[in-house]
């Protein structure tokens, strides 16, 4: 994974976001950040809401791969545009948690200390 490609690789992963994105794209062109923060986050959530047991698991293997990448810059936008967006929505996170592996789940233990949720 490359930053540089991440936008796309997102839109192969999930092309259920293409036409989002497409609607989007004047917006959101070359704009990972808010990309994942607009469109991403709100489908993880919809999937959260609707309980889509496969889509969650492919989420959370998405969210574990850009945290364990190479590219810093990668991990760092999953961090900041997803995780952070999620961890206020304490409902939304506890549904995701079923469905991360270690290193998200780390993270996000992180964050929750970080943030007072837990101490």
């Amino acid at each position: 994974m490359k930053y540089e490609d991440i936008i796309s690789i997102l839109l192969k992963e999930f092309p259920v976001l293409k036409d989002k994105y497409e609607k989007e794209k004047d917006y959101l062109e070359n704009l990972p950040y808010l990309c994942f923060e607009i469109i991403f986050v709100q489908y993880i959530k919809n999937m959260c809401v609707k309980s889509c047991d496969e889509e969650l698991y492919k989420i959370g293997n998405f969210i574990e791969r850009g945290l364990l990448c190479h590219d810093k810059k990668i991990s760092e936008l999953i961090v900041v545009a997803v995780l952070e967006s999620l961890i206020v929505d304490r409902e939304i996170i506890a549904i995701l948690k079923k469905y991360m592996l270690r290193a998200t789940n780390e993270e996000v233990l992180r964050l929750e200390k970080y943030y007072g949720w837990i101490k």
